[in-house]
Protein backbone atom coordinates (compact mmCIF):
# COMPACT_ATOMS: atom_id res chain seq x y z
CA UNK A 1 0.00 0.00 0.00
CA UNK A 2 2.80 2.57 1.03
CA UNK A 3 4.65 1.44 -2.36
CA UNK A 4 1.41 2.69 -3.97
CA UNK A 5 1.29 5.88 -2.42
CA UNK A 6 4.68 6.99 -3.34
CA UNK A 7 3.87 6.21 -6.82
CA UNK A 8 0.73 8.59 -6.90
CA UNK A 9 2.31 11.71 -5.47
CA UNK A 10 2.89 14.26 -7.40
CA UNK A 11 6.73 16.43 -7.56
CA UNK A 12 6.68 19.69 -7.78
CA UNK A 13 8.98 22.02 -10.27
CA UNK A 14 9.81 25.73 -9.56
CA UNK A 15 9.57 27.77 -12.72
CA UNK A 16 11.26 30.93 -13.61
CA UNK A 17 9.30 34.02 -12.24
CA UNK A 18 9.62 36.92 -13.81
CA UNK A 19 9.53 39.22 -10.33
CA UNK A 20 13.18 37.90 -9.39
CA UNK A 21 14.28 39.72 -11.54
CA UNK A 22 13.53 43.38 -9.67
CA UNK A 23 15.25 41.43 -6.44
CA UNK A 24 18.34 43.55 -5.42
CA UNK A 25 20.13 40.43 -4.94
CA UNK A 26 19.20 39.08 -8.20
CA UNK A 27 18.95 42.32 -10.14
CA UNK A 28 20.98 42.82 -13.22
CA UNK A 29 22.45 39.27 -13.83
CA UNK A 30 19.76 37.13 -14.07
CA UNK A 31 17.99 36.23 -17.24
CA UNK A 32 15.51 32.91 -18.20
CA UNK A 33 17.00 29.84 -19.76
CA UNK A 34 15.62 29.69 -23.36
CA UNK A 35 15.72 25.94 -22.55
CA UNK A 36 13.72 25.34 -20.40
CA UNK A 37 11.40 27.05 -18.01
CA UNK A 38 12.78 25.34 -14.59
CA UNK A 39 16.05 26.94 -15.66
CA UNK A 40 17.88 30.37 -14.74
CA UNK A 41 20.76 31.97 -16.11
CA UNK A 42 23.69 34.47 -14.88
CA UNK A 43 24.49 36.64 -17.65
CA UNK A 44 28.36 37.83 -15.89
CA UNK A 45 29.11 34.04 -15.04
CA UNK A 46 27.66 32.92 -17.93
CA UNK A 47 26.45 29.71 -15.87
CA UNK A 48 23.15 27.54 -16.34
CA UNK A 49 20.78 27.45 -12.96
CA UNK A 50 18.02 26.02 -11.03
CA UNK A 51 14.79 28.22 -11.11
CA UNK A 52 14.66 27.91 -7.34
CA UNK A 53 15.18 31.42 -5.26
CA UNK A 54 16.97 30.02 -2.36
CA UNK A 55 20.02 28.35 -4.87
CA UNK A 56 20.28 31.81 -6.99
CA UNK A 57 20.82 33.89 -3.96
CA UNK A 58 23.19 31.34 -2.31
CA UNK A 59 24.93 31.78 -6.39
CA UNK A 60 25.23 35.64 -5.63
CA UNK A 61 26.95 35.22 -2.35
CA UNK A 62 29.93 33.14 -3.87
CA UNK A 63 33.40 34.40 -4.57
CA UNK A 64 33.23 33.43 -8.47
CA UNK A 65 30.08 35.63 -9.08
CA UNK A 66 31.24 38.35 -7.06
CA UNK A 67 34.49 38.95 -8.57
CA UNK A 68 32.25 38.18 -12.64
CA UNK A 69 30.03 41.52 -11.29
CA UNK A 70 32.99 43.52 -10.54
CA UNK A 71 34.55 42.72 -13.82
CA UNK A 72 31.07 43.82 -15.23
CA UNK A 73 30.95 47.20 -13.24
CA UNK A 74 34.39 48.36 -13.90
CA UNK A 75 33.85 47.93 -17.54
CA UNK A 76 30.66 49.58 -17.42
CA UNK A 77 32.66 53.02 -15.87
CA UNK A 78 35.16 52.88 -19.23
CA UNK A 79 34.27 55.55 -21.78
CA UNK A 80 33.17 54.84 -25.66
CA UNK A 81 35.34 54.49 -28.26
CA UNK A 82 33.57 57.58 -29.54
CA UNK A 83 34.10 59.68 -26.19
CA UNK A 84 37.61 59.34 -26.30
CA UNK A 85 39.07 58.74 -29.68
CA UNK A 86 38.99 62.37 -31.87
CA UNK A 87 39.85 61.62 -35.57
CA UNK A 88 42.97 62.12 -36.61
CA UNK A 89 42.13 64.05 -39.84
CA UNK A 90 40.36 67.36 -39.90
CA UNK A 91 37.61 67.86 -42.20
CA UNK A 92 40.14 69.97 -44.70
CA UNK A 93 42.20 67.16 -45.08
CA UNK A 94 39.73 64.69 -45.24
CA UNK A 95 38.20 66.76 -48.32
CA UNK A 96 41.43 67.19 -50.20
CA UNK A 97 41.87 63.69 -49.91
CA UNK A 98 38.76 62.91 -51.76
CA UNK A 99 39.14 65.23 -53.99
CA UNK A 100 43.03 63.84 -55.21
CA UNK A 101 40.77 60.47 -55.17
CA UNK A 102 38.97 61.36 -57.88
CA UNK A 103 41.60 63.41 -59.58
CA UNK A 104 43.31 60.09 -59.76
CA UNK A 105 40.53 58.18 -60.75
CA UNK A 106 39.84 60.62 -63.71
CA UNK A 107 43.06 61.53 -64.87
CA UNK A 108 45.72 59.06 -64.07
CA UNK A 109 47.23 55.88 -62.79
CA UNK A 110 46.97 54.99 -58.94
CA UNK A 111 50.87 54.61 -58.66
CA UNK A 112 51.01 58.37 -59.27
CA UNK A 113 49.63 59.36 -55.97
CA UNK A 114 52.62 58.10 -54.13
CA UNK A 115 54.75 60.87 -55.67
CA UNK A 116 51.95 63.63 -55.72
CA UNK A 117 51.29 63.14 -51.83
CA UNK A 118 55.20 63.45 -51.07
CA UNK A 119 55.07 66.95 -53.97
CA UNK A 120 51.68 68.54 -52.54
CA UNK A 121 53.05 69.85 -49.12
CA UNK A 122 55.76 71.58 -50.19
CA UNK A 123 53.85 73.61 -52.96
CA UNK A 124 52.23 75.48 -49.45
CA UNK A 125 54.46 74.91 -46.18
CA UNK A 126 51.38 76.81 -44.23
CA UNK A 127 48.63 74.78 -45.62
CA UNK A 128 47.65 72.60 -42.75
CA UNK A 129 45.27 70.73 -45.19
CA UNK A 130 48.18 69.74 -47.64
CA UNK A 131 50.32 69.16 -44.51
CA UNK A 132 48.19 66.73 -42.69
CA UNK A 133 47.64 64.37 -45.97
CA UNK A 134 48.18 60.66 -45.54
CA UNK A 135 47.10 58.79 -48.45
CA UNK A 136 48.84 56.87 -50.53
CA UNK A 137 47.61 54.00 -53.35
CA UNK A 138 45.50 51.44 -51.24
CA UNK A 139 43.72 54.44 -49.11
CA UNK A 140 42.89 56.24 -52.77
CA UNK A 141 41.90 52.98 -54.22
CA UNK A 142 39.44 52.11 -51.34
CA UNK A 143 38.20 55.91 -51.11
CA UNK A 144 37.14 55.28 -55.35
CA UNK A 145 35.60 52.11 -54.20
CA UNK A 146 33.97 52.61 -51.39
CA UNK A 147 33.25 56.02 -51.00
CA UNK A 148 33.69 58.37 -54.13
CA UNK A 149 31.84 55.06 -56.55
CA UNK A 150 28.84 54.34 -54.49
CA UNK A 151 28.08 58.32 -53.91
CA UNK A 152 28.28 59.04 -56.67
CA UNK A 153 25.97 55.88 -58.27
CA UNK A 154 23.47 57.15 -55.84
CA UNK A 155 23.74 60.29 -57.14
CA UNK A 156 23.25 59.41 -60.44
CA UNK A 157 20.01 57.20 -59.92
CA UNK A 158 18.89 60.10 -58.01
CA UNK A 159 18.83 62.63 -60.94
CA UNK A 160 17.76 60.07 -63.35
CA UNK A 161 14.71 59.68 -61.09
CA UNK A 162 11.36 58.11 -62.86
CA UNK A 163 12.50 59.94 -66.35
CA UNK A 164 13.15 58.24 -69.74
CA UNK A 165 16.66 57.61 -70.55
CA UNK A 166 19.02 55.91 -72.79
CA UNK A 167 22.11 53.39 -72.56
CA UNK A 168 24.76 52.80 -74.68
CA UNK A 169 26.56 48.98 -74.00
CA UNK A 170 29.85 47.35 -75.74
CA UNK A 171 31.17 44.22 -74.65
CA UNK A 172 35.15 43.81 -74.27
CA UNK A 173 37.78 41.62 -72.57
CA UNK A 174 40.56 42.95 -70.58
CA UNK A 175 44.30 42.34 -69.76
CA UNK A 176 43.20 39.38 -67.57
CA UNK A 177 40.89 38.19 -70.14
CA UNK A 178 38.20 39.01 -68.03
CA UNK A 179 34.72 39.66 -70.45
CA UNK A 180 33.18 42.86 -69.49
CA UNK A 181 30.37 45.01 -70.56
CA UNK A 182 30.07 48.68 -70.14
CA UNK A 183 27.30 50.81 -69.94
CA UNK A 184 26.73 54.76 -70.97
CA UNK A 185 23.69 56.08 -69.77
CA UNK A 186 22.20 59.60 -71.80
CA UNK A 187 19.54 60.88 -69.66
CA UNK A 188 17.88 64.63 -69.35
CA UNK A 189 19.73 65.71 -65.62
CA UNK A 190 17.66 67.87 -63.96
CA UNK A 191 20.25 69.52 -62.24
CA UNK A 192 22.45 69.85 -64.73
CA UNK A 193 18.99 71.61 -66.77
CA UNK A 194 20.94 69.46 -70.33
CA UNK A 195 21.25 66.21 -71.65
CA UNK A 196 23.66 64.10 -69.97
CA UNK A 197 25.90 61.01 -71.11
CA UNK A 198 28.14 59.81 -68.38
CA UNK A 199 29.56 56.02 -67.02
CA UNK A 200 27.69 54.39 -65.63
CA UNK A 201 28.34 50.48 -64.75
CA UNK A 202 31.00 47.79 -65.69
CA UNK A 203 29.97 44.46 -65.59
CA UNK A 204 31.71 41.17 -65.17
CA UNK A 205 30.21 38.73 -67.34
CA UNK A 206 30.69 34.57 -67.94
CA UNK A 207 29.08 34.45 -71.42
CA UNK A 208 28.79 36.65 -74.14
CA UNK A 209 25.80 35.42 -75.74
CA UNK A 210 22.62 37.45 -76.03
CA UNK A 211 20.63 36.00 -72.99
CA UNK A 212 23.54 36.43 -70.66
CA UNK A 213 23.91 40.24 -71.94
CA UNK A 214 20.18 40.80 -71.56
CA UNK A 215 19.85 39.11 -68.25
CA UNK A 216 23.22 41.31 -67.27
CA UNK A 217 21.78 44.91 -68.17
CA UNK A 218 18.27 44.23 -66.52
CA UNK A 219 19.47 42.98 -63.19
CA UNK A 220 22.04 45.79 -62.92
CA UNK A 221 19.01 48.09 -63.32
CA UNK A 222 16.33 45.94 -61.36
CA UNK A 223 19.40 46.29 -58.56
CA UNK A 224 20.33 49.98 -59.16
CA UNK A 225 16.28 51.25 -58.71
CA UNK A 226 16.13 52.30 -62.62
CA UNK A 227 12.85 51.17 -64.08
CA UNK A 228 13.46 49.16 -67.11
CA UNK A 229 10.41 50.68 -68.73
CA UNK A 230 11.37 54.05 -68.75
CA UNK A 231 14.63 53.36 -71.00
CA UNK A 232 13.42 54.48 -74.80
CA UNK A 233 16.95 53.67 -76.72
CA UNK A 234 19.87 51.54 -77.21
CA UNK A 235 23.23 52.38 -78.84
CA UNK A 236 25.10 48.90 -80.19
CA UNK A 237 27.92 47.95 -82.38
CA UNK A 238 27.21 46.24 -85.53
CA UNK A 239 28.22 43.15 -83.98
CA UNK A 240 25.81 39.87 -84.44
CA UNK A 241 24.98 39.21 -80.86
CA UNK A 242 23.95 42.77 -80.72
CA UNK A 243 21.97 43.56 -83.63
CA UNK A 244 20.90 39.84 -85.12
CA UNK A 245 17.17 39.83 -86.69
CA UNK A 246 16.34 37.01 -84.14
CA UNK A 247 18.11 36.04 -81.07
CA UNK A 248 20.36 38.97 -79.79
CA UNK A 249 20.57 41.46 -76.90
CA UNK A 250 18.09 44.29 -79.10
CA UNK A 251 15.85 41.32 -80.50
CA UNK A 252 14.81 40.29 -76.68
CA UNK A 253 14.39 43.85 -75.32
CA UNK A 254 12.08 44.77 -78.34
CA UNK A 255 10.00 42.06 -76.93
CA UNK A 256 9.79 43.52 -73.83
CA UNK A 257 9.68 47.25 -75.17
CA UNK A 258 7.94 47.52 -78.32
CA UNK A 259 8.53 51.12 -78.72
CA UNK A 260 12.37 51.01 -78.13
CA UNK A 261 14.36 52.63 -80.74
CA UNK A 262 17.56 50.32 -81.41
CA UNK A 263 20.58 52.86 -82.52
CA UNK A 264 23.52 51.21 -84.29
CA UNK A 265 27.13 52.87 -83.87
CA UNK A 266 27.36 55.22 -87.04
CA UNK A 267 30.78 55.50 -86.46
CA UNK A 268 31.14 51.81 -86.69
CA UNK A 269 29.18 51.16 -89.57
CA UNK A 270 30.94 53.63 -91.61
CA UNK A 271 34.03 51.11 -90.78
CA UNK A 272 32.23 47.71 -92.26
CA UNK A 273 30.85 50.06 -95.08
CA UNK A 274 34.67 50.82 -96.12
CA UNK A 275 36.13 47.56 -95.40
CA UNK A 276 33.51 46.50 -97.52
CA UNK A 277 33.92 48.02 -100.60
CA UNK A 278 37.31 47.87 -99.99
CA UNK A 279 37.05 44.25 -101.25
CA UNK A 280 36.86 45.13 -104.98
CA UNK A 281 40.07 46.80 -105.24
CA UNK A 282 43.41 45.03 -105.73
CA UNK A 283 45.23 43.46 -102.66
CA UNK A 284 48.27 44.87 -103.58
CA UNK A 285 47.13 48.41 -102.08
CA UNK A 286 46.60 46.86 -98.75
CA UNK A 287 49.66 44.76 -98.94
CA UNK A 288 51.43 48.21 -99.69
CA UNK A 289 50.13 50.21 -96.88
CA UNK A 290 50.64 47.12 -94.41
CA UNK A 291 54.58 46.39 -95.47
CA UNK A 292 55.09 50.21 -95.79
CA UNK A 293 54.89 50.29 -92.33
CA UNK A 294 56.46 47.60 -91.46
CA UNK A 295 59.33 48.41 -92.99
CA UNK A 296 60.49 50.72 -90.69
CA UNK A 297 58.68 49.57 -87.45
CA UNK A 298 61.02 47.16 -86.09
CA UNK A 299 64.31 48.36 -87.66
CA UNK A 300 65.78 51.46 -86.11
CA UNK A 301 68.43 51.57 -88.79
CA UNK A 302 66.22 51.83 -91.73
CA UNK A 303 63.69 54.61 -90.22
CA UNK A 304 67.47 56.81 -89.84
CA UNK A 305 68.50 56.03 -92.98
CA UNK A 306 64.90 56.80 -94.80
CA UNK A 307 65.54 60.29 -92.81
CA UNK A 308 68.61 60.87 -94.49
CA UNK A 309 67.25 59.78 -97.54
CA UNK A 310 64.03 62.53 -96.96
CA UNK A 311 66.43 65.44 -95.79
CA UNK A 312 68.86 65.77 -99.04
CA UNK A 313 65.62 65.36 -101.39
CA UNK A 314 63.36 67.41 -98.98
CA UNK A 315 65.43 70.34 -97.83
CA UNK A 316 66.16 68.95 -94.18
CA UNK A 317 62.39 68.50 -93.66
CA UNK A 318 61.65 65.24 -91.22
CA UNK A 319 59.48 62.54 -92.87
CA UNK A 320 56.27 61.76 -91.65
CA UNK A 321 55.05 58.43 -89.72
CA UNK A 322 53.82 55.99 -91.59
CA UNK A 323 50.29 55.43 -89.53
CA UNK A 324 50.49 51.43 -88.65
CA UNK A 325 46.96 49.63 -89.61
CA UNK A 326 44.26 48.61 -87.08
CA UNK A 327 42.27 45.70 -87.36
CA UNK A 328 39.21 46.73 -86.30
CA UNK A 329 39.19 50.56 -87.73
CA UNK A 330 39.41 50.07 -91.14
CA UNK A 331 39.14 53.77 -91.92
CA UNK A 332 42.77 54.41 -90.09
CA UNK A 333 44.54 53.17 -93.34
CA UNK A 334 43.28 57.20 -94.64
CA UNK A 335 46.44 58.61 -93.19
CA UNK A 336 48.91 55.70 -94.05
CA UNK A 337 47.37 55.99 -97.84
CA UNK A 338 47.65 59.94 -97.04
CA UNK A 339 51.26 59.85 -95.83
CA UNK A 340 52.36 57.03 -98.50
CA UNK A 341 51.32 59.46 -101.15
CA UNK A 342 53.06 62.32 -100.12
CA UNK A 343 56.32 60.14 -99.84
CA UNK A 344 55.95 58.19 -102.85
CA UNK A 345 59.25 59.46 -104.68
CA UNK A 346 61.19 58.67 -101.77
CA UNK A 347 59.81 55.38 -100.87
CA UNK A 348 59.85 54.31 -104.31
CA UNK A 349 63.74 55.42 -104.34
CA UNK A 350 64.27 53.75 -100.75
CA UNK A 351 63.07 50.38 -102.04
CA UNK A 352 64.83 50.66 -105.47
CA UNK A 353 68.30 50.78 -103.18
CA UNK A 354 67.01 48.20 -100.78
CA UNK A 355 66.08 45.92 -103.76
CA UNK A 356 69.73 46.29 -105.68
CA UNK A 357 72.21 46.72 -102.27
CA UNK A 358 70.60 44.62 -100.29
CA UNK A 359 68.93 41.71 -102.11
CA UNK A 360 65.75 41.95 -100.08
CA UNK A 361 62.60 40.51 -101.54
CA UNK A 362 60.13 42.63 -99.74
CA UNK A 363 61.73 45.47 -100.87
CA UNK A 364 61.24 43.91 -104.16
CA UNK A 365 57.36 43.29 -104.04
CA UNK A 366 57.24 46.84 -102.36
CA UNK A 367 58.98 48.60 -105.03
CA UNK A 368 57.29 46.35 -107.99
CA UNK A 369 54.17 47.77 -106.72
CA UNK A 370 55.08 51.58 -106.63
CA UNK A 371 56.06 51.47 -110.09
CA UNK A 372 53.03 50.69 -111.95
CA UNK A 373 51.05 53.69 -112.73
CA UNK A 374 47.02 51.83 -111.79
CA UNK A 375 48.24 51.36 -108.31
CA UNK A 376 48.91 54.54 -107.44
CA UNK A 377 45.57 55.45 -109.65
CA UNK A 378 43.67 53.84 -107.22
CA UNK A 379 45.79 54.84 -104.04
CA UNK A 380 44.66 58.10 -105.20
CA UNK A 381 41.21 57.20 -105.62
CA UNK A 382 40.98 55.88 -102.30
CA UNK A 383 42.24 58.90 -100.78
CA UNK A 384 39.61 61.30 -102.41
CA UNK A 385 37.04 58.82 -101.22
CA UNK A 386 37.56 58.21 -97.86
CA UNK A 387 38.29 61.87 -97.13
CA UNK A 388 34.56 62.46 -96.84
CA UNK A 389 33.89 59.00 -94.86
CA UNK A 390 36.99 60.39 -92.68
CA UNK A 391 35.30 63.75 -92.04
CA UNK A 392 31.59 62.39 -91.75
CA UNK A 393 32.97 59.80 -89.01
CA UNK A 394 34.79 62.86 -86.85
CA UNK A 395 31.86 64.38 -86.73
CA UNK A 396 29.61 62.26 -85.14
CA UNK A 397 32.72 61.46 -82.36
CA UNK A 398 32.51 65.20 -81.48
CA UNK A 399 30.71 66.37 -79.04
CA UNK A 400 29.05 69.56 -79.49
CA UNK A 401 27.03 68.68 -82.38
CA UNK A 402 23.38 68.66 -83.28
CA UNK A 403 22.53 65.39 -83.86
CA UNK A 404 19.83 65.69 -86.30
CA UNK A 405 22.35 67.93 -88.57
CA UNK A 406 24.79 64.51 -88.65
CA UNK A 407 22.32 62.57 -90.11
CA UNK A 408 21.27 64.77 -92.64
CA UNK A 409 25.21 65.02 -93.26
CA UNK A 410 24.95 61.13 -93.36
CA UNK A 411 22.42 61.33 -95.97
CA UNK A 412 23.96 63.65 -97.65
CA UNK A 413 27.17 61.26 -98.29
CA UNK A 414 24.66 58.34 -99.67
CA UNK A 415 23.35 61.35 -101.93
CA UNK A 416 26.67 62.25 -103.51
CA UNK A 417 27.80 58.66 -103.83
CA UNK A 418 24.27 58.08 -106.05
CA UNK A 419 25.08 61.30 -108.03
CA UNK A 420 28.07 59.75 -109.09
CA UNK A 421 27.10 56.49 -110.29
CA UNK A 422 23.30 57.35 -111.53
CA UNK A 423 22.14 58.71 -114.77
CA UNK A 424 21.37 62.31 -113.90
CA UNK A 425 17.83 62.50 -115.47
CA UNK A 426 16.86 59.87 -113.14
CA UNK A 427 17.96 61.24 -110.49
CA UNK A 428 16.20 64.40 -111.07
CA UNK A 429 12.46 62.79 -110.75
CA UNK A 430 13.39 61.50 -107.42
CA UNK A 431 12.91 63.59 -104.09
CA UNK A 432 14.63 62.64 -100.90
CA UNK A 433 12.39 60.30 -99.76
CA UNK A 434 12.17 58.22 -102.32
CA UNK A 435 15.75 57.81 -102.65
CA UNK A 436 15.58 55.45 -99.65
CA UNK A 437 14.16 52.73 -101.37
CA UNK A 438 15.10 53.55 -104.89
CA UNK A 439 17.40 50.37 -106.69
CA UNK A 440 20.10 52.48 -107.99
CA UNK A 441 22.18 49.49 -109.37
CA UNK A 442 19.39 49.54 -112.48
CA UNK A 443 20.18 53.04 -113.60
CA UNK A 444 24.02 53.12 -113.46
CA UNK A 445 25.94 55.39 -115.68
CA UNK A 446 28.24 54.01 -118.09
CA UNK A 447 31.49 53.92 -116.65
CA UNK A 448 33.31 55.87 -119.66
CA UNK A 449 30.91 58.73 -118.47
CA UNK A 450 31.93 58.40 -114.11
CA UNK A 451 34.49 60.82 -113.22
CA UNK A 452 36.74 60.43 -110.12
CA UNK A 453 38.93 63.41 -110.18
CA UNK A 454 41.98 64.27 -112.41
CA UNK A 455 44.82 62.74 -110.66
CA UNK A 456 43.20 58.98 -111.39
CA UNK A 457 41.93 59.68 -114.79
CA UNK A 458 45.52 60.63 -116.00
CA UNK A 459 47.29 57.68 -114.67
CA UNK A 460 45.21 54.71 -115.73
CA UNK A 461 46.69 52.40 -117.44
CA UNK A 462 43.52 50.07 -117.97
CA UNK A 463 40.60 52.03 -117.78
CA UNK A 464 38.28 49.76 -118.46
CA UNK A 465 39.50 47.67 -115.39
CA UNK A 466 40.18 50.43 -113.24
CA UNK A 467 36.95 52.00 -113.42
CA UNK A 468 35.07 49.10 -113.19
CA UNK A 469 37.17 48.47 -109.87
CA UNK A 470 36.39 52.05 -108.60
CA UNK A 471 32.39 52.00 -109.45
CA UNK A 472 32.38 48.30 -107.76
CA UNK A 473 33.87 50.11 -104.53
CA UNK A 474 31.39 53.27 -104.79
CA UNK A 475 28.11 51.15 -105.33
CA UNK A 476 29.32 49.23 -102.40
CA UNK A 477 29.82 51.99 -100.32
CA UNK A 478 26.33 53.07 -101.38
CA UNK A 479 24.49 50.16 -100.87
CA UNK A 480 26.37 49.12 -97.17
CA UNK A 481 25.80 53.11 -96.25
CA UNK A 482 23.77 53.63 -93.01
CA UNK A 483 22.88 56.77 -94.46
CA UNK A 484 20.01 54.72 -96.17
CA UNK A 485 17.71 56.24 -93.65
CA UNK A 486 16.60 59.80 -94.60
CA UNK A 487 17.38 62.50 -91.51
CA UNK A 488 13.60 62.73 -91.65
CA UNK A 489 12.62 58.87 -90.59
CA UNK A 490 15.38 59.42 -87.48
CA UNK A 491 13.82 62.40 -86.11
CA UNK A 492 10.11 60.75 -86.48
CA UNK A 493 10.85 57.43 -85.20
CA UNK A 494 13.16 59.20 -82.14
CA UNK A 495 9.66 62.03 -81.38
CA UNK A 496 7.38 59.15 -81.39
CA UNK A 497 9.40 56.57 -79.30
CA UNK A 498 9.74 59.65 -76.83
CA UNK A 499 6.02 60.80 -76.59
CA UNK A 500 4.64 57.30 -75.89
CA UNK A 501 7.17 57.51 -73.25
CA UNK A 502 6.58 60.00 -71.82
CA UNK A 503 2.87 59.13 -72.02
CA UNK A 504 3.39 55.81 -70.09
CA UNK A 505 5.58 57.74 -67.33
CA UNK A 506 2.80 60.56 -66.83
CA UNK A 507 -0.09 57.68 -66.44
Amino acid sequence: MMNKENKCKKTYSQKYTKTWETDPDLKGWLAPDPTSATLATCKYCRVVLKAHKKDLVSHAKTEKHKKATAWETSAKSYKSISEVYKPALPESTKVAELKIAAFIAEHCSLLTVDHMISLLPQLDPSSDALKNLKIHRTKCSMLIKNVLGPSMLEALVEDIGDFPYSIIIDESTDLSSQKVLCIMIRFLSHKEKQVVTTFYRIIQLIECDAKSVHEAIVNQLKEDGIKLENMVRIGVDGANVMVGKHNSVTSIFKKELPDLIIVKCVCHSLHLCAEKAAESLPRQLEFLVRESHNWFSYSPKRLEYYRTLYETMNNNNDPKKIQGLSGTRWLARYHAIKTILEQWKELKLLFSIAKSDDKCFMAEQLYDIMRRHPFKALLIFLQNELKHVIQLNLLFQTNNVEPNKLFEDLFLLYKNLLKRLIVPSQLEKLVDSELIEFNFREHLMHTASMYFGFDFHTRQANPQQDMTRTTQFVSLTASNCPGQVGPSEWTQLGRQAFVRQMLNTSQ
